[in-house]
């Protein structure tokens, strides 16, 4: 081998690790020969950010669909049976018809509320009920009626104490009351008081009653 040639060979490996050794500089120094190492980071799809804190909630309309609450009444509370006095008066005949007028009134510190017809019974000399068939009167339709302490509602009735085409074939009327039952309307404790006329109610006890109305003198 010529001196030459021996020089090249040796400079060879020596060349080699001079470039090996920049290399591995570069790549401690954080060079790179990538174009994009320094470009902006770009999101790809599927990627995910860290949280920021809970999700907020969606609005929801919450009364879609919900169950209305049921309203209260408002106003006066109905009269009750032991709030109320009762009685029988005005006692009219005509043309073979008899009218008496039936009165509410508030006994209490409190106004109160009535609304309708409520009830009537008959009964004899022993308190046991009489044949009675109430006939509520549409001429006059309902209406709410404020009794203030002291205030009274009236309701008239009628009936006929001659007998009809049957009761004339059977026999007599029934025995003419002697008391009557009242009840006001939405109550079921009725009050007692006397039976105002010597006559009976004819066909069977039909008695005909219009709705309360303020004061003490019923619309005929």
């Amino acid at each position: 081998m010529t001196p030459t040639m021996f020089r090249t060979a040796r400079l060879l490996p020596l060349t080699a690790a001079a470039g090996l050794a920049l290399l591995l500089a570069a790549a401690c120094d954080g060079r790179s020969t990538d174009s994009t190492a320094n470009g902006p980071i770009v999101s790809t799809p599927g990627a995910t950010t860290p949280a920021t804190g809970p999700p907020t909630p969606t609005p929801t309309d919450r009364t879609a669909g919900a169950p209305v609450p049921p309203t209260t009444p408002t106003g006066p509370d109905r009269c009750h049976t032991a709030d109320l006095t009762a009685g029988l008066h005005n006692l009219d005949a005509a043309a073979g018809s008899r009218y008496a007028t039936v009165v509410l009134t508030n006994r209490t510190r409190s106004t109160c509320r009535i609304y309708g017809y409520g009830g009537v019974q008959l009964l004899d000399a022993a308190r046991h009920p009489l044949p009675t068939h109430q006939i509520r009167d549409p001429g006059t339709p309902p209406r709410p009626v404020l009794l203030r302490p002291g205030g009274s509602a009236s309701s008239g009735l009628h009936w006929s104490p001659l007998p009809d085409g049957t009761e004339s074939q059977t026999g007599p009327c029934q025995p003419t009351p002697t008391y009557l039952l009242i009840t006001p309307p939405d109550e079921t404790q009725p009050i007692t008081v006397p039976w105002s006329s010597s006559e009976p109610a004819c066909s069977h006890g039909r008695i005909g009653q219009t709705a309360y109305v303020a004061g003490t003198t019923p619309i005929a």
